[in-house]
């Protein structure tokens, strides 16, 4: 229903391989939760015509938060994953309990200015320069935010709803994820500023041992070679970040 702009029970049934009973059964579930609403009969083939039945996308919504260096990016997607409000912030980090109390101020102040409900908002997502816990609660370093010891992240008591901190890289790795005819395993590299990165195998994002898969901005690439802002040599970001590429193409990248 997320990728079909309509569908009937036995085509859902079909494509999940499910009995038409059990589809029948969450089908009327998903009714009465709001999320799906019935559009009329499709044309019959010689039986009982099925009733066509469409995704409601806007009843429920994610918040997601990119913390940069100099600025924040809000953005609020349905459940289709299209982007309904977006809007980007210059507000510089610092790892101070008055950065966090205005950054909720202006969260506060973006969802009412796009008319957001928090009865509508299912989750929230933070997104950070920076390498995240696995218990995403803590920021354990981050070069970009000049941090060198670890940083408790905690706004729960501001939000109602389930929320994560993840890796910047591995939050645009999930958006790849969504997408429809994604391979099953493959590598994605994040040009910006910074380059970053994240694995999938098995339809399964790889997040290392140390919580470093993906980590590609800080392979090696030439030996004591360009200095990167981590401080070592040779790095990958030192000579492929978008910064870099664009003075490469006299700022027209």
């Amino acid at each position: 229903m997320i990728r079909r702009d309509t569908a009937t029970k036995p085509e859902i049934a079909a494509a999940l391989q499910l009995s038409l009973p059990t589809v029948g059964l969450i089908v009327g579930e998903l009714l009465e939760a709001g999320l799906l609403c019935e559009i009329g009969m499709q044309a019959s083939n010689g039986g009982r015509p099925a009733i066509a039945l469409q995704l409601i996308e806007n009843a429920r919504l994610s918040l997601g938060i990119d913390i940069t260096k100099n600025h924040v990016y809000f953005v609020v997607v349905n459940l289709r994953g299209e982007i309904i409000a977006g809007e980007r912030q210059e507000y510089e980090f610092a790892n101070l309990l008055t950065y966090y109390h205005g950054l909720v101020q202006r969260k506060r102040e973006f969802l009412k200015k796009y008319g957001i409900e928090n009865d509508s908002l299912v989750g929230q997502s933070c997104s950070m320069p920076g390498i995240v816990s696995k218990n995403q609660r803590w920021l354990e370093y981050s070069h970009i935010f000049e941090l060198k010891t670890p940083m408790r992240l905690n706004i729960s008591k501001d939000i109602q709803y389930p929320y994560m901190f993840v890796n910047d890289g591995t939050a645009c790795c999930m958006a790849e994820c969504y997408s429809e005819n994604m391979p099953d395993s493959f590598v994605y590299v994040m040009l910006s500023n910074t380059v970053g990165g994240s694995m999938v195998i098995d339809k399964k994002i790889v997040e290392g041992k140390n919580i470093r898969g993906g980590e590609i901005g800080h392979i090696c690439l030439v030996p004591g070679g360009k200095k990167c802002y981590c401080g070592r040599r040779g790095h990958f970001d030192a000579y492929c970040s978008a910064r870099v590429l664009a003075e490469q193409a006299g700022g027209r990248l």
